[in-house]
């Protein structure tokens, strides 16, 4: 089910890979539940919806042991959190 929509943005995957992940989390979570996490080590953000882990390619799982919850990474990290706020969440491409 999520593949399947997933799917449907193929033809924009490089832009939500590369600086746009950001957002394609958030579009996952709003359409599916779960929450958005972001993986410190790729510097990336990934979607966990019933315990799977998902980018604008896919299901990504099994390529992510390092990810923490956004919401406790702004707490952990709240310098570094900001810095990425800046950088990448409000970066105008």
């Amino acid at each position: 089910m999520v593949n399947d929509f997933i799917f449907q943005f193929a033809e924009s995957q490089d832009l939500f890979l590369n600086g746009m992940c950001y957002y394609f989390a958030l579009i996952l979570r709003e359409r599916f539940g779960g929450e958005i996490c972001y993986a410190p080590i790729d510097n990336h953000f990934i979607a966990r919806i019933d315990d799977r882990l998902y980018d604008a390619s896919g299901d990504v799982t099994d390529l992510y042991t390092v990810y923490v919850p956004w919401d406790e990474y702004i707490d952990i990290d709240p310098i570094h959190a900001d810095r990425i706020i800046k950088s990448c969440i409000l970066k105008v491409c």
